[in-house]
């Protein structure tokens, strides 16, 4: 009969190996889709050329969240006015 304590230990031996393999990958889920979130941003902030409502309008955001987001990743869009 196996022991509670073995099945534990077991377990645990499982977890650690899994933790091992996924620690090469050291960024979170959200780090990433942070990352692609802010390229977004920039891609649409580029095409509409600094204009953060017409940004907000490619993205399917309101002015408000687009606002948010420019504040939270310090993106310039006045950048994108110059450059073109």
């Amino acid at each position: 009969m196996i022991k509670i304590a073995e099945v534990a230990r077991s377990h645990i031996a499982d977890l650690e190996l899994a933790h091992d393999d996924t620690a090469v990958c050291r960024e979170t889920l959200r780090q990433k889709m942070a990352e692609f979130e802010r390229a977004l941003i920039l891609q649409a902030l580029e095409t509409a050329r600094g204009n953060k409502a017409k940004a907000a309008r490619i993205l399917g955001i309101t002015e408000r969240i687009m606002g948010l987001r420019v504040e939270k990743y310090a993106i310039d869009p006045k950048v994108f006015r110059l450059s073109g």
